[in-house]
């Protein structure tokens, strides 16, 4: 079967009411499955955040974040959800390494996450659900085993915000679009540095590529 996720919200007297759906039959006919996931739908977090992913390597295990509820994990391709970890941050972007840990064999996911100062300073107002954590980066390891999820923080930095990523063909190394430039972690999220060579430093980016070179990859990126 076709299976299809959206989501979306509206604020009605003050408060936001959101939900996220599912099709089984390409889009012909939708059921709502959850609300406990927070998406506004017309706010700024529209531009960076209120993110989906599915993992590439199994149609089952699909990952969202909300406005500020955290993230969320499906082992049913979107027919249940359950909140892991990251509540009250304002995940905006996500990304599925093309390769299982090489050790645990789980899947491994790298989150991004905006500060609200951001939207302000980019001149697009405030977001529905404030939050007061500053912009950071996520590794985890999305294990079977019903242990709880631990998120390692790579980087935290305030005042910046996660738009997009990308893997680079080394699977343990992640390109990261930034509203203050380019980033990088590699290592498994054991380090992280901000590319200095060829792009803005201090500038928006919101869309990232990479593409197989030789060992590494070339990448590019752009800025608004």
């Amino acid at each position: 079967s076709s299976i299809v996720l959206r989501a979306g919200g509206s604020v009605v007297n003050g408060e936001l009411k959101s939900g996220l759906w599912r099709s089984e039959d390409g889009g012909n006919s939708w059921k709502l499955v959850t609300r406990e996931i927070d998406f506004d739908g017309s706010g700024p977090t529209t531009l960076f955040g209120e993110v989906m992913v599915f993992y590439p390597q199994d149609p089952n295990l699909v990952v969202t974040g909300g406005e500020t509820t955290g993230l969320f994990i499906s082992r049913e391709a979107g027919e249940t959800w359950t909140n892991i970890a990251l509540a009250g941050e304002r995940i905006t972007s996500m990304a599925f390494s093309p390769q299982p840990n090489k050790h645990s064999k789980a899947p491994t996911l790298v989150v991004g996450t905006f500060a609200d100062s951001e939207f302000e300073a980019l001149g697009l107002g405030e977001p529905v659900t404030p939050v007061e954590a500053p912009g950071r980066i996520y590794w985890l390891k999305l294990t079977n085993d019903k242990k709880p999820i631990k998120p390692s923080k790579v980087a935290e930095l305030e005042d910046f915000g996660i738009t997009n990523m990308v893997f680079d063909t080394q699977m343990n190394f992640v390109n990261l679009a930034t509203t203050r430039g380019i980033y990088y972690t590699w290592g498994h999220g054991a380090m992280h540095a901000r590319r200095k060579v060829g792009t803005s430093n201090d500038r928006l980016f919101t869309a990232i590529g990479a593409r197989p070179s030789d060992k590494w990859s070339k990448f590019s990126c752009d800025e608004p």
